[in-house]
Protein backbone atom coordinates (compact mmCIF):
# COMPACT_ATOMS: atom_id res chain seq x y z
CA UNK A 1 0.00 0.00 0.00
CA UNK A 2 1.50 3.25 -0.73
CA UNK A 3 0.27 6.57 0.93
CA UNK A 4 -0.04 9.72 -1.39
CA UNK A 5 -1.64 12.78 -0.38
CA UNK A 6 -3.74 12.89 -4.00
CA UNK A 7 -2.46 11.39 -6.87
CA UNK A 8 -2.54 14.34 -9.54
CA UNK A 9 -3.45 13.35 -12.88
CA UNK A 10 0.83 13.07 -14.14
CA UNK A 11 1.26 10.47 -11.60
CA UNK A 12 -1.04 7.99 -12.94
CA UNK A 13 0.89 6.79 -15.56
CA UNK A 14 3.84 6.16 -12.61
CA UNK A 15 1.50 3.93 -10.59
CA UNK A 16 0.15 1.83 -13.59
CA UNK A 17 3.42 0.93 -14.36
CA UNK A 18 4.52 0.06 -11.30
CA UNK A 19 1.74 -1.56 -10.24
CA UNK A 20 2.18 -3.95 -13.56
CA UNK A 21 6.31 -4.04 -12.64
CA UNK A 22 5.31 -5.01 -9.20
CA UNK A 23 2.62 -7.79 -10.26
CA UNK A 24 5.64 -9.12 -12.43
CA UNK A 25 7.43 -9.55 -9.04
CA UNK A 26 4.42 -11.17 -7.39
CA UNK A 27 3.67 -7.85 -5.49
CA UNK A 28 0.44 -6.60 -5.46
CA UNK A 29 0.19 -2.80 -5.11
CA UNK A 30 -2.88 -0.05 -4.35
CA UNK A 31 -2.27 3.40 -3.54
CA UNK A 32 -4.72 4.96 -0.49
CA UNK A 33 -5.13 8.74 -1.81
CA UNK A 34 -7.23 11.27 -0.11
CA UNK A 35 -9.33 13.87 -2.25
CA UNK A 36 -7.98 17.39 -2.62
CA UNK A 37 -8.71 20.09 -0.83
CA UNK A 38 -7.90 23.79 -0.68
CA UNK A 39 -5.24 25.08 -3.75
CA UNK A 40 -4.89 21.27 -4.39
CA UNK A 41 -8.22 20.80 -4.80
CA UNK A 42 -8.32 24.49 -7.08
CA UNK A 43 -5.42 22.84 -9.47
CA UNK A 44 -8.15 20.33 -10.86
CA UNK A 45 -5.82 18.39 -11.51
CA UNK A 46 -6.97 15.66 -9.73
CA UNK A 47 -7.21 12.09 -11.80
CA UNK A 48 -10.24 9.73 -12.07
CA UNK A 49 -10.57 6.31 -10.07
CA UNK A 50 -8.91 3.24 -10.97
CA UNK A 51 -9.02 -0.48 -10.04
CA UNK A 52 -5.99 -0.17 -7.60
CA UNK A 53 -7.09 3.52 -5.74
CA UNK A 54 -8.74 3.53 -2.73
CA UNK A 55 -10.05 6.85 -1.31
CA UNK A 56 -10.34 7.94 2.53
CA UNK A 57 -10.99 11.17 4.12
CA UNK A 58 -8.13 13.12 5.24
CA UNK A 59 -8.61 15.41 8.04
CA UNK A 60 -6.45 18.19 9.11
CA UNK A 61 -6.09 20.31 11.80
CA UNK A 62 -4.28 23.61 11.55
CA UNK A 63 -2.07 25.06 14.47
CA UNK A 64 -0.51 28.46 13.05
CA UNK A 65 1.88 27.54 10.10
CA UNK A 66 1.87 23.81 10.84
CA UNK A 67 -0.91 21.14 9.26
CA UNK A 68 -1.24 17.42 11.37
CA UNK A 69 -2.67 14.67 9.62
CA UNK A 70 -5.31 13.45 11.81
CA UNK A 71 -6.11 10.25 9.72
CA UNK A 72 -4.51 7.42 9.80
CA UNK A 73 -6.40 5.51 7.55
CA UNK A 74 -5.24 2.18 9.44
CA UNK A 75 -8.47 0.36 8.30
CA UNK A 76 -7.35 0.80 4.71
CA UNK A 77 -3.86 -1.15 5.10
CA UNK A 78 -4.46 -2.84 8.21
CA UNK A 79 -4.02 -5.93 6.20
CA UNK A 80 -1.35 -4.99 3.81
CA UNK A 81 2.23 -6.85 4.12
CA UNK A 82 4.23 -3.23 3.69
CA UNK A 83 3.29 0.41 3.76
CA UNK A 84 5.03 3.07 1.99
CA UNK A 85 4.06 6.32 3.44
CA UNK A 86 4.92 9.90 3.58
CA UNK A 87 8.15 11.14 5.65
CA UNK A 88 6.47 13.74 7.45
CA UNK A 89 6.38 14.45 11.35
CA UNK A 90 3.03 15.22 11.84
CA UNK A 91 1.24 12.45 9.57
CA UNK A 92 -0.56 10.33 11.82
CA UNK A 93 -0.29 7.79 9.42
CA UNK A 94 3.19 7.15 9.24
CA UNK A 95 3.56 7.03 12.77
CA UNK A 96 0.38 4.55 12.96
CA UNK A 97 2.77 2.01 10.45
CA UNK A 98 5.89 2.78 12.17
CA UNK A 99 4.63 1.75 15.69
CA UNK A 100 2.28 -0.95 14.51
CA UNK A 101 3.84 -2.91 12.28
CA UNK A 102 3.14 -6.12 13.73
CA UNK A 103 5.35 -7.73 11.21
CA UNK A 104 4.59 -5.36 8.03
CA UNK A 105 7.52 -3.58 6.41
CA UNK A 106 7.25 0.15 6.45
CA UNK A 107 8.66 2.59 3.87
CA UNK A 108 8.96 6.09 3.18
CA UNK A 109 8.91 8.09 0.35
CA UNK A 110 9.17 12.02 -0.81
CA UNK A 111 11.53 15.06 -0.72
CA UNK A 112 13.07 13.31 2.82
CA UNK A 113 14.91 16.58 3.03
CA UNK A 114 13.35 20.36 3.94
CA UNK A 115 12.54 21.62 0.15
CA UNK A 116 9.51 23.17 -0.12
CA UNK A 117 9.27 25.34 3.25
CA UNK A 118 11.24 26.21 6.28
CA UNK A 119 12.46 23.51 8.72
CA UNK A 120 10.32 23.00 11.88
CA UNK A 121 12.62 22.06 14.69
CA UNK A 122 9.96 19.99 16.20
CA UNK A 123 9.32 17.99 12.78
CA UNK A 124 13.09 17.61 11.94
CA UNK A 125 13.45 15.35 15.17
CA UNK A 126 10.49 13.87 14.63
CA UNK A 127 11.06 12.88 11.09
CA UNK A 128 14.75 12.15 12.10
CA UNK A 129 13.41 9.43 13.91
CA UNK A 130 11.05 7.86 10.85
CA UNK A 131 14.03 7.89 9.02
CA UNK A 132 16.26 5.95 11.38
CA UNK A 133 13.22 3.45 11.88
CA UNK A 134 12.05 2.53 8.69
CA UNK A 135 12.77 -0.48 6.41
CA UNK A 136 12.93 1.87 3.20
CA UNK A 137 13.51 4.96 2.28
CA UNK A 138 12.38 6.15 -1.34
CA UNK A 139 13.95 9.68 -1.76
CA UNK A 140 12.82 11.48 -5.07
CA UNK A 141 16.53 12.63 -5.74
CA UNK A 142 20.27 12.02 -4.79
CA UNK A 143 20.21 14.99 -2.29
CA UNK A 144 17.28 13.29 -0.84
CA UNK A 145 18.94 9.84 -0.32
CA UNK A 146 22.36 11.89 1.01
CA UNK A 147 20.20 13.58 3.64
CA UNK A 148 18.53 10.20 4.67
CA UNK A 149 21.78 8.70 5.20
CA UNK A 150 23.42 11.83 7.22
CA UNK A 151 19.88 11.45 9.65
CA UNK A 152 20.88 7.81 10.15
CA UNK A 153 19.23 5.93 7.92
CA UNK A 154 21.31 2.43 6.45
CA UNK A 155 22.66 3.27 2.71
CA UNK A 156 21.11 -0.25 2.08
CA UNK A 157 17.71 0.71 3.07
CA UNK A 158 17.48 3.91 0.48
CA UNK A 159 16.73 4.27 -3.07
CA UNK A 160 16.84 7.05 -5.23
CA UNK A 161 13.26 6.87 -7.26
CA UNK A 162 14.49 9.85 -9.61
CA UNK A 163 11.13 11.86 -9.91
CA UNK A 164 9.86 12.59 -12.93
CA UNK A 165 6.27 12.09 -15.54
CA UNK A 166 5.98 10.33 -18.55
CA UNK A 167 7.03 12.62 -21.59
CA UNK A 168 6.69 10.08 -24.65
CA UNK A 169 3.98 11.81 -26.02
CA UNK A 170 5.14 15.05 -25.62
CA UNK A 171 8.15 14.16 -27.33
CA UNK A 172 6.15 12.41 -30.20
CA UNK A 173 3.71 15.73 -30.64
CA UNK A 174 6.90 17.86 -30.44
CA UNK A 175 8.18 15.81 -33.80
CA UNK A 176 4.74 15.34 -35.29
CA UNK A 177 2.93 18.72 -34.35
CA UNK A 178 3.18 20.31 -38.80
CA UNK A 179 3.04 24.08 -39.47
CA UNK A 180 -0.50 24.17 -40.62
CA UNK A 181 -1.97 22.14 -37.47
CA UNK A 182 0.39 24.57 -35.26
CA UNK A 183 -0.69 28.26 -37.27
CA UNK A 184 -4.28 27.27 -36.41
CA UNK A 185 -4.06 26.28 -32.71
CA UNK A 186 -2.31 29.98 -32.41
CA UNK A 187 -5.49 31.53 -34.27
CA UNK A 188 -7.86 29.78 -32.15
CA UNK A 189 -6.06 30.85 -28.99
CA UNK A 190 -5.34 34.54 -30.62
CA UNK A 191 -1.44 34.17 -30.25
CA UNK A 192 0.12 37.09 -32.84
CA UNK A 193 3.07 37.70 -34.19
CA UNK A 194 5.85 38.88 -31.88
CA UNK A 195 8.01 37.85 -28.80
CA UNK A 196 6.42 34.98 -26.51
CA UNK A 197 7.91 33.57 -23.48
CA UNK A 198 5.31 30.69 -21.14
CA UNK A 199 4.04 29.96 -17.92
CA UNK A 200 3.29 26.27 -16.66
CA UNK A 201 2.37 24.99 -13.45
CA UNK A 202 0.02 25.57 -10.73
CA UNK A 203 -1.39 29.05 -10.26
CA UNK A 204 -0.97 29.16 -6.01
CA UNK A 205 0.85 30.54 -3.45
CA UNK A 206 3.42 28.08 -3.73
CA UNK A 207 4.16 29.62 -7.23
CA UNK A 208 4.54 33.63 -5.95
CA UNK A 209 2.02 34.60 -8.52
CA UNK A 210 1.53 37.91 -6.71
CA UNK A 211 5.72 37.83 -7.82
CA UNK A 212 4.52 37.17 -11.31
CA UNK A 213 1.51 39.33 -11.61
CA UNK A 214 3.83 42.46 -10.65
CA UNK A 215 6.09 41.18 -12.95
CA UNK A 216 3.57 41.22 -15.58
CA UNK A 217 2.62 44.98 -14.87
CA UNK A 218 6.05 45.84 -15.05
CA UNK A 219 6.56 44.25 -18.66
CA UNK A 220 3.06 45.42 -20.48
CA UNK A 221 4.46 49.36 -18.99
CA UNK A 222 7.99 48.36 -20.67
CA UNK A 223 7.21 46.20 -23.68
CA UNK A 224 3.52 45.49 -24.49
CA UNK A 225 4.43 43.39 -27.17
CA UNK A 226 5.74 40.32 -25.31
CA UNK A 227 3.11 37.64 -25.01
CA UNK A 228 2.67 35.31 -21.84
CA UNK A 229 1.02 31.61 -22.41
CA UNK A 230 0.06 30.39 -18.89
CA UNK A 231 -1.19 27.09 -18.70
CA UNK A 232 -2.14 26.33 -14.92
CA UNK A 233 -4.91 26.70 -12.91
CA UNK A 234 -4.75 27.60 -8.59
CA UNK A 235 -6.65 29.64 -6.37
CA UNK A 236 -4.37 32.64 -7.37
CA UNK A 237 -5.21 32.35 -10.88
CA UNK A 238 -7.47 35.52 -10.72
CA UNK A 239 -4.27 37.23 -9.94
CA UNK A 240 -3.55 37.56 -13.99
CA UNK A 241 -7.21 38.51 -14.88
CA UNK A 242 -6.01 42.21 -15.58
CA UNK A 243 -3.31 40.81 -17.63
CA UNK A 244 -6.11 38.62 -19.49
CA UNK A 245 -7.85 41.61 -19.83
CA UNK A 246 -5.31 43.39 -21.70
CA UNK A 247 -4.53 40.71 -23.81
CA UNK A 248 -1.18 40.00 -22.50
CA UNK A 249 -1.52 36.37 -21.16
CA UNK A 250 -3.32 33.80 -22.73
CA UNK A 251 -4.80 31.56 -20.14
CA UNK A 252 -5.20 28.28 -21.40
CA UNK A 253 -5.89 26.35 -18.39
CA UNK A 254 -4.46 22.97 -17.64
CA UNK A 255 -2.12 21.60 -20.48
CA UNK A 256 -2.02 18.23 -21.64
CA UNK A 257 1.20 16.90 -23.94
CA UNK A 258 -0.17 18.52 -26.89
CA UNK A 259 -0.52 21.85 -25.91
CA UNK A 260 2.71 22.26 -24.17
CA UNK A 261 4.03 21.23 -27.27
CA UNK A 262 2.67 23.96 -29.38
CA UNK A 263 3.69 26.32 -26.70
CA UNK A 264 6.88 24.65 -26.71
CA UNK A 265 6.99 25.69 -30.69
CA UNK A 266 5.71 29.20 -30.13
CA UNK A 267 8.28 30.17 -27.14
CA UNK A 268 11.49 31.44 -26.35
CA UNK A 269 11.52 30.39 -22.47
CA UNK A 270 9.10 29.59 -19.48
CA UNK A 271 9.19 31.53 -16.89
CA UNK A 272 9.05 31.13 -12.93
CA UNK A 273 8.40 33.24 -10.13
CA UNK A 274 8.41 30.34 -7.58
CA UNK A 275 8.87 26.43 -6.61
CA UNK A 276 10.47 25.02 -8.96
CA UNK A 277 9.69 21.21 -9.30
CA UNK A 278 8.55 18.97 -11.94
CA UNK A 279 8.21 21.50 -14.47
CA UNK A 280 12.22 21.07 -14.46
CA UNK A 281 11.31 18.36 -16.57
CA UNK A 282 8.71 19.81 -18.61
CA UNK A 283 11.93 22.64 -19.34
CA UNK A 284 14.12 19.72 -20.47
CA UNK A 285 11.15 17.88 -22.50
CA UNK A 286 10.04 21.00 -24.39
CA UNK A 287 13.50 21.99 -24.83
CA UNK A 288 13.21 25.35 -23.51
CA UNK A 289 15.48 27.42 -20.86
CA UNK A 290 13.71 28.26 -17.29
CA UNK A 291 14.07 31.91 -16.15
CA UNK A 292 13.39 31.54 -12.42
CA UNK A 293 13.01 34.47 -9.97
CA UNK A 294 15.53 33.30 -7.16
CA UNK A 295 13.30 31.39 -4.31
CA UNK A 296 14.60 29.63 -1.18
CA UNK A 297 11.97 26.53 -1.58
CA UNK A 298 12.35 24.83 -4.44
CA UNK A 299 11.33 21.20 -5.06
CA UNK A 300 15.09 18.54 -5.70
CA UNK A 301 14.02 18.30 -9.09
CA UNK A 302 15.68 21.70 -9.70
CA UNK A 303 18.80 19.18 -9.36
CA UNK A 304 18.29 18.13 -13.01
CA UNK A 305 18.56 21.94 -14.41
CA UNK A 306 21.92 22.66 -15.35
CA UNK A 307 22.46 26.81 -14.16
CA UNK A 308 23.16 28.88 -17.66
CA UNK A 309 22.39 25.81 -19.58
CA UNK A 310 19.12 25.28 -18.68
CA UNK A 311 17.90 27.74 -16.08
CA UNK A 312 18.77 31.42 -16.06
CA UNK A 313 18.22 32.11 -12.40
CA UNK A 314 17.79 36.25 -12.21
CA UNK A 315 17.97 38.83 -9.74
CA UNK A 316 15.32 39.49 -6.61
CA UNK A 317 13.31 41.71 -7.92
CA UNK A 318 10.60 42.25 -10.17
CA UNK A 319 12.84 44.80 -12.27
CA UNK A 320 15.56 41.97 -12.15
CA UNK A 321 13.20 38.84 -13.42
CA UNK A 322 11.30 41.70 -16.23
CA UNK A 323 14.70 42.37 -17.64
CA UNK A 324 15.59 38.90 -18.39
CA UNK A 325 12.46 38.12 -19.72
CA UNK A 326 12.55 40.78 -22.00
CA UNK A 327 16.00 40.10 -23.21
CA UNK A 328 15.31 36.15 -23.28
CA UNK A 329 12.02 37.13 -25.61
CA UNK A 330 14.29 39.30 -28.00
CA UNK A 331 16.00 36.54 -28.71
CA UNK A 332 13.30 34.26 -29.80
CA UNK A 333 12.28 30.60 -30.66
CA UNK A 334 15.11 29.88 -32.29
CA UNK A 335 17.82 31.15 -29.52
CA UNK A 336 18.41 27.54 -27.98
CA UNK A 337 17.79 25.58 -30.62
CA UNK A 338 21.40 24.60 -30.96
CA UNK A 339 21.99 24.14 -27.31
CA UNK A 340 21.71 20.05 -25.67
CA UNK A 341 19.53 20.34 -22.78
CA UNK A 342 20.36 18.13 -19.52
CA UNK A 343 19.32 14.50 -19.35
CA UNK A 344 16.66 14.17 -17.27
CA UNK A 345 15.18 11.05 -15.84
CA UNK A 346 12.33 8.79 -17.55
CA UNK A 347 9.37 7.18 -16.42
CA UNK A 348 10.84 4.00 -17.07
CA UNK A 349 13.75 4.80 -14.99
CA UNK A 350 11.34 6.15 -12.11
CA UNK A 351 9.58 2.64 -12.32
CA UNK A 352 12.55 -0.06 -12.06
CA UNK A 353 14.36 2.08 -9.42
CA UNK A 354 11.30 2.41 -6.88
CA UNK A 355 10.24 -1.75 -7.98
CA UNK A 356 13.71 -3.02 -6.84
CA UNK A 357 13.60 -0.54 -3.83
CA UNK A 358 10.05 -2.35 -3.04
CA UNK A 359 11.20 -5.70 -3.52
CA UNK A 360 14.38 -5.07 -1.34
CA UNK A 361 12.14 -3.33 1.35
CA UNK A 362 10.24 -6.86 1.43
CA UNK A 363 13.97 -9.34 1.28
CA UNK A 364 15.72 -7.31 3.59
CA UNK A 365 15.75 -8.27 7.06
CA UNK A 366 13.38 -6.18 9.79
CA UNK A 367 14.83 -2.64 10.37
CA UNK A 368 15.11 -3.92 13.91
CA UNK A 369 16.84 -0.29 15.42
CA UNK A 370 12.47 0.14 16.78
CA UNK A 371 13.20 -2.33 18.99
CA UNK A 372 16.31 -0.72 20.94
CA UNK A 373 14.98 2.13 23.21
CA UNK A 374 17.02 5.56 22.88
CA UNK A 375 17.46 4.15 19.19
Amino acid sequence: MVIQPYVPRYRLEFFQRLFDSLSDSQIEMSVLSSLPKGEMAARGDSSGLTPWIRTYNLRNLAIGRRHLSLSSAFSHWRSADGVIAPVQGSHLGTWRALWRRGGRRVGLWGHIDNYVSPPNPVDVRLEQWQLRHADHVFSYTPTGSAFAIRQGAESSRVTTVMNTFDTTELTRHLASIGQEEHQAWLSTHSIAPGPVVAYLGALDSTKRIDFLRDALDELWRRRPDVQVLVAGRGSQEHFLDRAAARSQVKLLGNADSRMKAHMSLRSAALISAGRIGLVAVDALAMRLPLIAAPFDFSAPETEYLVEGRDMFTTGPSVTDFTDTVIATADRGVAAFEDRTPSPFPTIDEMVSNFAEGVVEMFEAPPNTRRYRSGR
